[in-house]
């Protein structure tokens, strides 16, 4: 039976056909993970075109009453995750202390969250330290229906800088998510409209719509994916500014898997020019 989405969670499906293994903003990337029940390590290297290579490595331990997490990367930039899950104590809650650290000087960005799951709502509590602000998010309803919002408050001024509210419908495979996203009440921001539906077992579709309110402009965004077999599985995608992307991605061993991606625009494509053409490859190591 499906479960009830928290906020962020709401259009993962769309995002991630949109999204994942479009790996072109690198020239080159390279994955490489390693667990077991309570240890993961994971590190990453990406090779960019005409910038600094970006490289990380985070590890992370497990157990039944927490989470830590330790990341670092190569601009230093840190960032330190503790999760308590006291499910003898209190079910369904979770506490999360965060701490990114970015810079020579290493500026300070803390936060803690507390988040409460429940089987018709779920609710996330977080204060950050920096901004000295809240961030309320909350979706409640079933999995077929329902209403979220997510809301950043001010609590020097007392005023909302992000008020996001959300409504899905999902069915046979279908799943729809509408949402507002201003920065108070007295504008009227952006709308978004996300739609996925599983087409069959082997292929799905997705699409994504923007509309600023006050400049009329709206973007569009269409793909699809397609599972050519038990190892391969390829993506296409095209939106509204006329971006063409095709992802290939197979699995070639239970150990390693390489995807590769392109880009082009599509008035490049008629006038016969490589204006805009993006590559690039990706591997995942899994040990």
């Amino acid at each position: 039976m499906a479960k009830l989405e928290n906020f962020t969670g709401l259009t993962k499906s769309q995002e991630d056909l949109l999204k994942k293994y479009y790996c072109f903003g690198s020239l080159g990337l390279l994955n490489f993970n390693v667990a077991n029940n309570t240890f993961t390590f994971h590190t990453r290297i990406a090779e960019r075109k005409e910038q600094v290579t970006r490289a990380s490595a985070w590890l992370q331990y497990k157990n039944d009453l927490f989470l830590l997490k330790a990341k670092k990367r190569n601009d230093r930039f840190s960032h330190y995750k503790l999760e308590l899950t006291p499910s003898k104590a209190i079910q369904n809650f979770k506490a999360i202390f965060e701490c990114k650290l970015t810079g020579a000087e290493s500026k300070n960005d803390a936060s803690v969250a507390v988040e409460y799951n429940h089987e018709k709502f779920k609710e996330k509590i977080t204060y950050f330290n920096n901004q000295n602000s809240l961030r309320f998010q909350i979706t409640t309803g079933k999995p077929e229906y329902g209403f979220g919002l997510d809301a950043k408050l001010k609590l020097e001024d007392k005023e909302f800088e992000n008020l996001t509210s959300a409504f899905w419908w999902a069915k046979s495979g279908a799943r729809l998510v509408v949402k507002h996203v201003g920065k108070d009440y007295k504008s009227f921001g952006n709308f978004e409209a996300s739609f996925f539906q599983a087409i069959s077992p082997l292929a799905n579709l997705a699409s994504k719509v923007v509309t600023d309110w006050n400049t009329k402009a709206t973007t569009v965004e269409v793909g699809g994916d397609y599972k050519y077999d038990d190892s391969t599985f390829v993506k296409g995608k095209i939106n509204s500014n006329g971006n063409l992307a095709l992802a290939l991605t197979r699995t070639l061993n239970n150990k390693l898997r390489a995807s590769i991606a392109t880009e082009y625009k599509a008035q490049s494509l008629l006038a016969h020019s490589n204006e805009g053409y993006k590559f690039g490859i990706r591997f995942d190591f899994t040990h």
